[in-house]
């Protein structure tokens, strides 16, 4: 009867928020619990990106590594049935969500950078500019995050800050785990205090640096903590208040340069970099952002991004940020040419040799032609399909998987053979390209990606007669297996839309009515409202 339940759960957590019996089980039973504390971190986690056809790659890049993320949280034994749960999205290694079963009293703290290493592998985005009540962040990873109207705070992973409670004046926030540097306003007549493993620091304004259960370091202002005054300066350990340490000044102030929060007043979007080297220090308008993959809010314009690595030549990004708009940005940073030292070549005489005899001087081999690298064909696979070369493209892509058939970029090149062919309307070579992707199955990430696409090819069989049944499956399966997907919207009008031009309105108004309910800020709203006005009431 218990497994029946746990089963009824797991479901429950796969497609929404569970009913109030499923909620209660879930409370009592120690593994459905864990499994939903799991499902609570990436069902809000990850951040649908839109745009080129080069952010579906993005995307599923990005889910490959939360699906890695998704197992290690989960409870001990074979991953199943994760899919559902992951949006795939462009690699970023910060891990942080809304928890479904613990909500606070209010939601607070605003995202608006995240950012990680390639310290654990697994990989998510926040759901940037959506005020939260809980930001968990994983060993590498780091969020900063407004709080209310009145500060900013830098989360370091592994971290899990939750807001305990909220009033008109004072927020308190709870540091279980990891550290936190926060820079509170002056005079805005909120108090914010923050609780950790016994700790308790109180702050009027201020900037500081709690490390979780150890200590208090204040670089501005004054902290109350546990009734003593700690100044700048000055360390609060131990029960006692002494000076700085030297490396929370270091962090304290290397923050103080970053990225602040964005501005309310200005339209902002949201820009998404990832690329080679992972860890690649990434500079927006010269201010520090953090490591590469990254996420932030920036102000709506022109934006210029510099990533740059040790060892490595950097590279500066131009990008137009528009309002509300979601932008995707790879890089690829080069190695820097090592300098050998020219050493002169001091001529030697030979002595005279007595009976001097013919030298025999052997053909030199020529050097073998060294075959580039997967990571570097698919670098020139990119560059070309920015160009519109797809001659090229396709080239250095089908070479991928004739010498490399079991790298990791074999699945992306399937992907975008499949795209090139798609945008070229070899409609045949498209669906090969799709169909040899699915068989693979060894990144579950790149599924959702090629689904959609696979839906997109049915659609361009219009003219044939089963066209509507195979339509409806392809689109009510994606539906499924990706409720999270930034195709969503699209797949639910064009599902809706091809119920209503085959006269079957009864089916298509549901849809109609959902689609106008979730989307109606979305550039097809006038689309539904002209189907829905059709079909009638």
């Amino acid at each position: 009867m218990r497994r029946a339940a746990c089963v009824e759960a797991e479901d429950a957590m796969a497609f929404g928020e569970p009913s109030g019996d499923v909620s209660i089980h879930i409370a009592g039973c120690p593994s459905c619990r864990a499994r939903a504390d799991a499902v609570a971190l990436a069902t809000e986690a990850v951040l649908a990106t839109t745009g080129a056809p080069l952010d579906d790659l993005s995307r599923a890049r990005i889910g490959a590594r939360l699906q890695a993320e998704m197992n290690r949280a989960l409870v001990p034994g074979p991953p199943r049935r994760l899919m559902p749960w992951v949006a795939a999205a462009a690699v970023i290694l910060v891990f942080g969500a809304v928890a479904l079963l613990r909500p606070a009293p209010v939601s607070v703290l605003t995202p608006y950078v995240a950012a990680g290493t390639a310290a654990r592998g697994g990989s998510a985005y926040l759901s940037l500019g959506a005020a939260i009540d809980r930001i968990q962040v994983p060993a590498g990873g780091i969020v900063r995050a407004s709080i209310a109207d009145h500060g900013r705070a830098a989360i370091i992973g592994p971290a899990l800050l939750t807001v305990q409670r909220v009033s008109d004046r004072e927020i308190t926030l709870d540091l279980s785990q990891g550290t936190l540097i926060g820079d509170w306003e002056h005079g805005s007549g909120v108090a914010l205090s923050i609780t950790s493993q016994g700790l308790t620091a109180r702050i009027v304004g201020t900037r500081f640096l709690v490390r979780a259960g150890e200590r208090v370091a204040v670089a501005e202002g004054v902290v109350a903590v546990d009734s003593l005054s700690v100044s700048a300066g000055q360390v609060f350990e131990a029960g006692a208040v002494g000076p700085m340490r030297a490396d929370d000044a270091a962090l304290l102030a290397d923050e103080a340069s970053a990225i602040g929060p964005p501005m309310r007043t200005r339209p902002t979007g949201i820009v998404i970099l990832a690329g080679t080297p992972d860890g690649a220090l990434v500079r927006a308008g010269g201010s520090i952002i953090g490591p590469a993959p990254i996420a932030a809010v920036l102000a709506a314009g022109r934006a210029e991004l510099v990533a740059s690595a040790a060892g490595f030549e950097s590279e500066t990004k131009e990008v137009e940020i528009a309002p509300g708009a979601t932008t995707t940005l790879g890089f690829a940073l080069s190695l820097v040419p090592s300098v050998v030292p020219v050493v002169p070549v001091v001529p030697v005489v030979p002595p005279p040799r007595p009976s001097p005899r013919p030298v025999v001087v052997a053909p030199v081999p020529a050097a073998p032609v060294l075959e580039p690298t997967a990571a570097e064909l698919y670098r020139e696979a990119e560059a070309a399909m920015r160009g519109g070369d797809r001659p090229r493209a396709r080239e250095r892509l089908e070479r991928i998987l004739r010498v490399y058939p079991d790298d990791s970029s074999a699945e992306p090149a399937l992907y975008d053979l499949a795209r090139i062919a798609y945008e070229e309307g070899d409609r045949k070579r498209a669906e090969d390209a799709v169909d040899r992707l699915l068989a693979r199955g060894r990144d579950p990430s790149m599924r959702e990606s090629a689904s959609y696409l696979r839906c997109r090819l049915i659609l361009g069989r219009t003219e044939e007669g089963r066209w509507l049944a195979e339509l409806v499956s392809c689109f009510n399966s994606f539906r499924r297996d990706f409720p999270s997907s930034a195709h969503d919207p699209e797949v639910l009008l064009l599902l809706a839309t091809a119920w209503a031009r085959a006269g079957r309105c009864d089916t298509a108004r549901p849809l109609l009515d959902e689609y106008l309910e979730r989307y109606r800020d979305h550039d097809g709203a006038k689309t539904a409202e002209e189907w829905r006005t059709r079909c009638g009431p």
